[in-house]
């Protein structure tokens, strides 16, 4: 199952589908240590453009979550989320936010 909906506002970019693709949050194993898959209590979320850092904290701390990882170049945010908040649970949270184009289960990708 496909954590998030990157469709809600009309719009499902590319590499939010290679994500569905390849299996994240289906259920697999858990990432661990060198090995790719999904990341227990963390998610992967797309803000709207013009999202600002500020409004990005401010979402975060009505859940208790925090910023792992800020975008360089885009609007994908890596948060952690408190130990007894559920990936889906935090996704629904975030895709409630107008300022939220879809969430995903964290997904670590390796290469070889």
């Amino acid at each position: 199952m496909f954590v998030g909906t990157p469709a809600r506002h009309g719009r499902c970019p590319l590499a939010l589908l290679a994500m569905a693709a390849i299996g994240a949050g289906c259920g697999g194993a858990d990432a661990t240590e060198g090995e790719g898959g999904p990341v227990p209590g963390q998610v992967t979320v797309v803000f709207a453009e013009g999202t600002t850092p500020a409004r990005v904290d401010d979402l975060n701390a009505q859940i208790g979550a925090e910023v792992l990882r800020s975008p360089v170049f885009s609007t994908w945010y890596r948060i952690r989320l408190p130990a007894e908040l559920a990936s889906w649970l935090g996704c629904r949270f975030y895709e409630a936010q107008p300022d939220v184009v879809a969430c995903m289960v964290a997904v670590e990708l390796v290469t070889d």
